[in-house]
């Protein structure tokens, strides 16, 4: 089955392409497209980037004194 690859369709399904739930045909299309579209290359490496991205957005750690008081907090709140 031939499949035309707009950058468009390539956008609209770029996460089904990187969940791997395009058939195979669609999938090498898409390949094909993104192998010989600049736009389309960046978008699946920011795609792909998307992951660390928020990894190291949210990388960060509690203050001691807010850890306590939520331990304290849930210990509490637990107890039927």
């Amino acid at each position: 089955m031939a499949v035309d690859v707009s950058c468009g369709w390539c956008a609209d399904n770029l996460g089904d392409y990187a969940e791997g739930l395009l058939d195979y045909d669609l999938h090498t299309a898409l390949q094909a497209h993104v192998a010989s579209c600049s736009r389309c290359t960046r978008l699946v490496l920011d795609y792909r980037a998307i992951p660390r991205i928020v990894r190291r957005g949210t990388d960060c750690e509690m203050p001691h004194d807010v850890q306590s008081r939520l331990r304290r907090w849930l210990t509490m709140t637990s107890k039927p």
